[in-house]
């Protein structure tokens, strides 16, 4: 299975500071696996828009984003013909090289994470971070405790990353899913990313909840602890007191 990527720059839209480039660009990318097709509006390597190509809209990857909705995608026209152009050139090249050359594949890496410090009992989000993919085709699957998680899942949809070096976009996409969680002691979290393409594999990241403190026994503690520490403070400064007037007194 061959996965080909096009990319536009757009030179007319590159802000140059003093000694920083900004580029704002369009990276265009067609596969055989789903998703076939997809259009990502890049800020560096930021990912601001994704393209609705069922009703040409853009769905912005973050609320603040809304308002340049509308600017993002300005011509579907050259869309279409760009996306036929690189269809055909995905079917040639898979004619020409998918006997000769073996499938592009990349060591994809996944990270979970929580978006907010834990404590027990506390709604909370795992963050299933999955990096270095290529092609973007990708199955996440959620497990708590070998049981799969099917409620309370997001996903942010694929991002191309930028080369810090060259300042192109390699072969490199990236994609977030989130799960709603309320943690609890000895809970066990697995994030497992099923690669697409030939020869797939899969990639498993954890999180075990083997370290949180529950929020009622860590305001009682803390709240013990507190007192007990007053307390001992009280009667080291009454012994003072006491050893300083009987010092006075013997004088």
């Amino acid at each position: 299975m061959w996965c080909f990527s096009a990319i536009w720059l757009l030179p007319l839209m590159v802000v140059q500071a003093q000694d920083v480039g900004h580029l704002l660009s369009d990276v265009l990318f067609c596969q055989p696996q789903a998703p076939h097709f997809g259009l990502l509006k890049m800020f560096k390597d930021d990912q601001m828009f994704t393209y609705n190509f069922s009703d040409h809209s853009a769905i912005p990857q973050k609320a603040e984003f809304e308002k340049w909705a509308g600017q993002s995608f300005p011509n579907p026209t050259n869309i279409s013909y760009e996306l036929k152009l690189c269809q055909t050139f995905l079917e040639v090249l898979t004619e020409v090289l998918e006997n000769i050359t073996p499938e592009a594949k990349a060591d994809t890496q996944v990270t979970v994470l929580t978006a907010h410090p834990v404590t027990v009992g506390s709604p909370n989000t795992l963050i299933c971070f999955v990096g270095n993919m290529y092609p973007p085709v990708l199955t996440i699957t959620w497990y708590k405790n070998d049981q799969e998680v099917t409620e309370g899942i997001t996903y942010s949809g694929y991002s191309a990353v930028l080369d810090p070096h060259s300042q192109t976009f390699s072969r490199n996409y990236q994609t977030f899913s989130y799960l709603n969680f309320t943690p609890h002691s000895d809970d066990t979290y697995t994030c497992i990313a099923h690669g697409g393409g030939q020869n797939a594999t899969s990639t498993v990241g954890y999180w075990v909840a083997d370290s949180t403190v529950p929020s009622d026994i860590l305001e009682n503690v803390l709240c013990g602890l507190g007192i007990g520490l007053g307390v001992l403070f009280l009667i080291v400064g009454i012994v003072f007191f006491y050893l300083a007037s009987r010092e006075t007194n013997t004088d």
